[in-house]
């Protein structure tokens, strides 16, 4: 009797869809400006894909008060300005913008849920100089799924 309960529990459990998050999230600043848009996008996915941080998108209009504020984990923006308390990695250039750079909240650094992402933000310029985050860039799609292709054709 006690096994046919358990085997009804676990079938139970294994049916219903699962709330819990078990992998790390990072809150990903995505401003207003499409290409700037699509930058962000592709950036959270190709974390997403190469570290296994599972990318939360949030609309940032103002990228500084969006991390100054914990809104956001990760805000891309342009090379010249940098929030005072923020981690900066180079993020390479996107046509028509110049350099940008990645902000980062000084905690997630050490926090070993993220421990890879460091390591794959320093393969960012590549990512953002492929051809397939070139062609995304040119392309009439969606921001969000223009990167997603991005990320797919990304090496």
């Amino acid at each position: 009797m006690r096994l046919v309960f358990w085997a009804a529990a676990l079938v139970l459990a294994a049916a219903l869809p699962g709330h819990a998050c078990f992998g790390a999230r990072l809150r990903v600043g995505v401003p207003p400006e499409p290409r700037l848009a699509l930058a962000a996008y592709a950036l959270g996915y190709y974390l997403e894909e190469k570290a296994g941080v599972a990318p939360d998108f949030v609309e940032a209009p103002e990228p500084r008060r969006a991390l100054e504020a914990g809104h956001v984990d990760l805000a891309l923006a342009p090379a010249q300005a940098v929030p005072p308390a923020a981690v900066v990695r180079d993020a390479g250039e996107v046509p028509g913008h110049g350099p940008l750079r990645v902000w980062l909240r000084p905690d997630i650094g050490e926090d070993l849920r993220f421990a890879l992402m460091d390591r794959v933000l320093g393969r960012a310029p590549g990512f953002l100089a492929s051809p397939g985050f070139l062609r995304a860039l040119e392309s009439d799609a969606a921001p969000r799924k223009a990167a997603r292709r991005a990320v797919l054709d990304a090496p």
